[in-house]
């Protein structure tokens, strides 16, 4: 490999790719002071709105009534107290795109209009009240950004899912136009395949996996004329991404074979979509949208070479990507991979739906066994319900998962802390936002999202409680497209959006 810039690959044995992150001591002495790292977009996702009691995941304003006078909700302080530097938290943001739908549940109209700031057209997906609607009617944020920062990498962005069941409207926040869902990918093997592999290999088990060897050990005189060229700041970078890959590897190549996919726009209680994850697939009401990721893909060889990131072997998983049992494992895998992606350069713009909008599933590691959803049904100051005869089904266990969704937010977080190229950190050049379609799932409201925005690619103040007042989520879609460098006069539904959401930066 003869010409060394920001990103370099090495090609493993077959069709693999390997990439390594940012190694500035590669770089033309003239190129490394001028080092800029991308920016980035990543957008979580997870149903059914929050535990609404007061300041449980909520902030709790402090006396003097300023934006950095507020301790934390008590519910979820213990795993992002260590964050709070880097989280900008709202109040008062309403979704009234969807609020005013007429298509559609209250369900089915939160998560279409979370990115699009749309509503949904006429169809045929049932919704959880035997309500019908179709696909959102926009594009939605993630993919409009990938016209403004992602345009330049091997893979325009990546919609990845844990346990999102729903291969209809309730399983999708990323459009790639109107009615063009992009399904989320639940199996780490086939985000795995559409990072590292040409598309023709992508769907075949790569030979490395039937032998059990790892993509790495084809590239071992590669990496080592590699460190030692490199400084040894970046050879400690190189050894610390080998072993994140070496451990993803391990993990996947263990997972058993997948069930046969369910097919899109139906309701799947099982399976993984395994559409394709590299082109540009479209699909209008009712059709079957693309999977997991979007070009950019085309050949390696045609690519920017990279100067970093490495792929081995697939991950391993001890059970199937869309068992209850298996969320915290594919979270794991799903956010390491994501991670590396964007750490790498390979893609600047993420999703990830934690379960889809209709949420009838039980999270027995820990410790619920009751429907998500009917626990989010129950009142804030009453722990029981009718629905719930056994005393265990109480408040406190909606409470658990909201506590393990901060976990797994707080964990993408702690991935992102790697260095970039200029001594600044992946979070420092990345913007992550936390929502949900409802802001509580016992009034079912689209009023007061809490919304939670991390990272500094913005350059947004953080460590703050910012209190608006009745301001439409529009709004804010359209303060984080002019924040990355796009240009428009309003996001999505022109009719809910006003401009600009003063105070947020």
């Amino acid at each position: 490999m003869n010409r060394i810039t920001r990103r370099q690959f090495l090609r493993g044995a077959g069709s693999a790719i390997v990439a390594l992150p940012t190694l500035v001591s590669l770089l033309p002495r003239a190129a490394r002071a001028s080092v800029t790292p991308p920016k980035r977009f990543v957008f979580f996702y997870h149903p059914n709105g929050i535990d609404n009691a007061p300041y449980s995941f909520r902030p709790k304003p402090g006396p003097s009534g300023t934006e950095a006078d507020f301790t934390l909700g008590w519910n979820i302080d213990p795993d992002l107290a260590p964050w709070r530097s880097h989280l900008l938290w709202t109040s008062g943001i309403n979704m009234r795109v969807a609020q005013e739908g007429t298509v559609g549940e209250q369900h089915q109209r939160g998560i279409g209009a979370l990115l699009t700031g749309q509503k949904l057209a006429p169809g045929d997906f049932v919704g959880n009240d035997g309500q019908r609607a179709g696909w959102a009617t926009g594009i939605s944020l993630d993919q409009t950004l990938v016209s403004v920062i992602g345009q330049t990498t091997p893979i325009g962005s990546l919609q990845l899912g844990i346990n999102a069941r729903q291969r209809n409207n309730s399983g999708v926040v990323s459009y790639r136009g109107s009615e063009i869902p992009q399904l989320p990918e639940n199996d780490p093997r086939q985000t795995y395949r559409s990072l590292f592999f040409t598309s023709g290999a992508r769907d075949e088990i790569p030979i490395h996996v039937l032998r059990r060897q790892s993509v790495l050990d084809g590239v071992v005189s590669q990496l080592g004329s590699m460190k030692q060229r490199v400084s040894q700041e970046d050879s400690k970078r190189l050894d610390e991404h080998l072993t994140i890959v070496r451990d993803l590897e391990k993990r996947i190549a263990s997972l058993p074979p997948p069930p046969p996919p369910a097919p899109a726009g139906t309701q799947s209680d099982g399976g993984s979509s395994t559409g394709n994850t590299g082109g540009t697939q479209t699909g209008g009401s009712g059709t079957s949208g693309s999977t997991g990721s979007t070009g950019p893909i085309g050949n390696p060889s045609d690519w920017p070479s990279y100067e970093g990131c490495a792929a081995s072997g697939e991950p391993a998983l001890s059970d199937l990507p869309l068992s209850s049992d298996a969320m915290p494992e594919m979270a794991h895998l799903q956010l390491e991979l994501a991670a590396l992606a964007l750490r790498c350069d390979l893609t600047r713009v993420v999703t990830v739906v934690f379960v889809d909008a209709q949420d009838h599933i039980p999270m027995p590691f820990i410790s619920v066994s009751d429907d998500i959803h009917n626990l989010s049904h129950l009142s804030d100051d009453d722990p029981y319900n009718a629905q719930f005869p056994r005393r265990d089904a109480s408040r406190d266990n909606f409470r658990k998962r909201d506590r393990w969704q901060a976990q797994q937010f707080a964990s993408m977080l702690a991935k992102l802390q790697t260095q970039e190229g200029d001594g600044s950190k992946v979070l420092d050049n990345t913007l992550l936002l936390w929502g949900s379609e409802l802001s509580a799932g016992n009034t079912h409201s689209h009023l007061d999202i809490p919304f939670v925005i991390a990272g500094h690619a913005l350059g947004w103040r953080t460590n703050r409680f910012v209190r608006f007042t009745n301001k439409n989520h529009n709004n804010l879609l359209l303060s984080i497209l002019l924040g990355f460098g796009g240009s428009a006069a309003s996001y999505g539904d022109p009719a809910y959006c006003s401009g600009e959401l003063t105070g947020i930066a």
